[in-house]
């Protein structure tokens, strides 16, 4: 009576959760290289997303309090992005800075339009010297 249930049968679930597999560490150099790949097909965009990336955990992290509960949110969501641009450059499409942060166009003019305030906001003080 206290036997589990049987699990049922779906036609994806092999998809859904393979198996663990075995392999050699030199696996990791096979993975290595797709990923070199996936940068020399487009270095200067690769190069643009992680720059942005970088200064957006750095600033965001120099806004008290909240700006680290907006990291903690924010850094999945840009490295899905980045996860999202691998998988269009493996489908043969260009890879776009817009993949860091994977939202519609109307959310990306909001975020754009936020870090260019935190931008002047910042060269403020400056101007008053």
């Amino acid at each position: 009576m206290n036997e589990p249930a049987p699990k049922a049968a779906h036609p994806h679930n092999a998809a859904r959760h393979p198996q663990p597999q075995r392999v050699s560490p030199a696996e990791a150099l096979v993975w290595l290289k797709a990923g070199w790949g996936y940068f020399i097909g487009n270095p200067g965009v690769w190069i643009a997303i992680s720059v942005i990336f970088i200064v957006m955990l750095f600033v965001l992290g120099l806004v008290p309090l909240l700006g680290w509960a907006v990291v903690l949110i924010g850094f999945p969501v840009m490295v899905a992005g980045m996860v999202l641009g691998c998988h269009a450059q493996a489908r043969g499409e260009p890879l776009r800075i817009e993949h860091l942060l994977p939202v519609s166009r109307c959310t990306l003019a909001i975020w754009r339009w936020w870090a260019c305030s935190i931008c002047s906001a910042g060269s403020l003080p400056a101007s008053y010297r």
